[in-house]
This record gives C-alpha cells, sequence and structure tokens, in this order.
C-alpha cells in the first residue's frame, strides 16, 4: 500500500534556534567544555559565507559539525553529522572551520582533547514587514489539491519511501520568504521534490483578529511510504 502524506503545522511564535551552543560527542572526561573565542567573528563569516544563490532564494538551512578539538584549542578534524539538505550550505560550513578558534576543554587545570559536535546556521534576511507576528488566523494553502497530486505522482515515479520536514516562513504577502530543512530525508529525490512542490505553492498569509496580514512559520511535511 502508498500512503501519501502532506502535513502542514503553524508554528506561530518559533523564531531561530541558537546556532552556538555545542556538545560533547566523546568520553574524554572533563569539566569544562571547550569556548569558542571568535563568535563576533564566526557571525560575520556565516554571512560573507552564505552562497548567493541559496541567499536570493531565501534558502537556509543548520548543520551539525563533528569537531576534534586538541589541547591547544585547533579543530584536528571536522565532518558533517548532520547535513542541512543542501550541498552547498554544508560545504559552506565546512570552509569555515579553519577559522574557529576555541579555549580547549580542560579536565581541572589540564586542558585535554575533546570531540564536540557544533551547529551552525544559514538564515536569509527578511524585511521587517515579513518577519512573524503574532497572528490570530495561520496562513493557508489556497493550491493544496494541486500539490497533493504533485506530491502522490513524484512519489510514485521516483519510487521513494522517504520523509521529509520543511519549515516555511509564509511574509505578509503570501510569498515565501525562507526555507530550510528541519529534517532532510537523506533522499535527495524527495527534497528536491519537497522544494518543487513549495516553488508552485500558493498561499493566503497569517492575520491578526483585525484581519492585518502578518508573516508567520509553517512547517511541512512531505512523506512516501510503501
Amino acid at each position: 500500500m502508498r500512503v501519501f502524506s502532506f502535513l502542514l503545522l503553524l508554528l506561530g511564535s518559533l523564531g531561530p534556534a541558537p546556532l552556538l551552543h555545542s556538545q560533547a560527542a566523546s568520553s574524554q572526561a572533563f569539566t569544562q567544555a571547550p569556548r569558542l573565542q571568535n563568535a563576533e567573528e564566526l557571525q560575520q563569516l556565516l554571512t560573507a559565507g552564505y552562497p548567493d544563490h541559496l541567499r536570493k532564494l531565501g534558502i537556509g538551512g543548520r548543520i551539525q559539525l563533528r569537531l576534534d578539538i586538541d589541547a591547544a584549542g585547533a579543530v584536528t578534524h571536522s565532518e558533517i553529522q548532520r547535513t542541512s539538505g543542501f550541498i552547498s550550505l554544508d560545504s559552506a560550513a565546512l570552509r569555515l572551520v579553519p577559522r574557529l578558534r576555541f579555549e580547549p576543554a580542560r579536565n581541572g587545570a589540564a586542558a585535554v582533547p575533546l570531540t564536540i559536535v557544533f551547529p551552525l546556521g544559514f538564515s536569509p534576511a527578511v524585511p521587517a514587514e515579513h518577519r512573524p507576528q503574532e497572528a490570530a488566523r495561520g496562513p493557508s494553502v489556497l493550491n493544496e489539491g494541486d500539490l497533493k497530486h504533485r506530491l502522490r505522482r513524484l512519489c510514485g515515479r521516483n519510487s521513494l519511501v522517504a520523509q521529509t520536514s520543511v519549515k516555511l516562513l509564509i511574509g505578509a504577502d503570501g510569498r515565501v520568504r525562507s526555507l530550510e530543512f528541519l529534517e532532510p530525508s537523506g533522499w535527495r529525490g524527495l527534497d528536491r521534490m519537497a522544494i518543487e512542490i513549495i516553488t508552485n505553492a500558493r498561499f493566503a498569509p497569517a492575520s491578526t483578529s483585525s484581519g492585518m496580514p502578518v508573516g508567520s512559520w509553517l512547517v511541512y511535511t512531505f512523506s512516501c511510504i510503501y
């Protein structure tokens, strides 16, 4: 049996997740985790390193890097632990690694090596009038039937068994102002489908109790299950 699902979830007040909170990923004993020493510079590097073609499309994403940090605070190895769903963003994140400066982890007074998971995020700039606000009514899809038909056809054509979740910021004009994968499927076919379907979506924006259109967050979950 084939099941094709298309789930819309309103996230009325969900904002960007913190970008610079690392966590230990190894069993090395420590009393103090590594500390990033150039957080302000990193924010500037994220802006400068944001792939231009994705920025213009309003596509962002979050990446989790696995970093080995030695007792001197240098990153000796890096890899993607959790992808953004976009190769360009993952590659941009890896390019920033040599610019990261850490105070090393410590176990008591001694500096020790440690492996950590370190998140980075790329978020497109959104004009003030389209940023998320308190809404009495959430955004709605004006052509949902057409989108479900596209998903059914694309899932069947590619014989996919996967699921992906996409976070959207719908502006006060009903346009998608920001897009990022919350849960990449691991299947590029389905992730590409999700973007194709959203590109063809038409939205009525969220609105306040007085009827004024405002920006609002949404999450779509696309599933292909055989």
